[in-house]
């Protein structure tokens, strides 16, 4: 059950909500996450049985991570590391995680399930319980709270996401205050159409196994089909 972090500071919802953001896109989420569940299913089982075969138990790996109005969650992912070393991290100064390819602590299937973002499907759980949305700012550790500002806080009025304006416009690549300048500017932009464009720009990248997504630059604008001149 989500609770309020201890972490956070205190959350006032700032955003205006539209009837896309009330009634649709939380039954188009649940409805999404529930046919990919039952559709990928046999995919789901078979990384299960193979993380399980490579490096034993647990296949799952579940952290806590803040949701909407500050509230956590435990956010479920494929492992990726070997058992023991998930719940160790190394941060940036800026506050971001640091990670590598060639992290030791990475486990070959890992590696796979990484590129191609297969680790991330469990998500899809999050989505069916309603602690996340298919498209979103993606969650950041219940620490992150003490290290927004004000404006950056906003990020938090909207359930966080699978994947995000972030996710296609930089990713990792991108510096955290940068992700977190991305998350605010789909919040204040957020509709059907955005969302339906970065989930097909997110299965785009995901089918290319591109680990950095499209260039800072190709932003909200691009996804909108506001700028006709930047080429996707």
């Amino acid at each position: 059950m989500a609770k309020k972090s201890d972490d956070s500071i205190p959350y006032t919802s700032g955003i205006k909500r539209s009837f896309y953001t009330r009634c649709v896109k939380d039954v188009m989420d649940r409805l999404a996450a529930g046919i990919c569940l039952v559709v990928f299913s046999p995919i789901l089982l078979l990384l299960w049985l193979l993380v399980m075969l490579a490096d034993g138990r647990p296949a799952l790996f579940s952290q806590e991570r803040l949701g909407k109005g500050g509230r956590t969650f435990r956010m479920y992912k494929f492992r990726t590391m070997k058992v023991g070393s998930d719940s160790s991290f190394v941060l940036n100064p800026d506050g971001s995680l640091r990670t590598s390819e060639d992290d030791p602590r990475i486990t070959r299937l890992g590696r796979v399930l990484r590129r191609y973002s297969l680790d991330e499907l469990p998500q899809l759980i999050n989505v069916l319980k309603g602690d996340m949305s298919l498209v979103g700012p993606r969650p950041d550790l219940p620490f992150h709270a003490q290290l927004y500002t004000q404006e950056e806080r906003r990020k938090l009025d909207l359930k966080p996401g699978i994947t995000g304006l972030a996710q296609v416009c930089g990713r990792n690549n991108l510096p955290w205050k940068e992700r977190l300048r991305l998350d605010i500017e789909y919040v204040n932009r957020v509709s059907l159409w955005l969302d339906l464009s970065i989930v097909a720009r997110t299965l785009v990248k995901v089918v290319a196994s591109e680990g950095i997504y499209a260039e800072p630059a190709k932003s909200i604008k691009a996804l909108e089909g506001g700028s006709r001149n930047v080429s996707g």
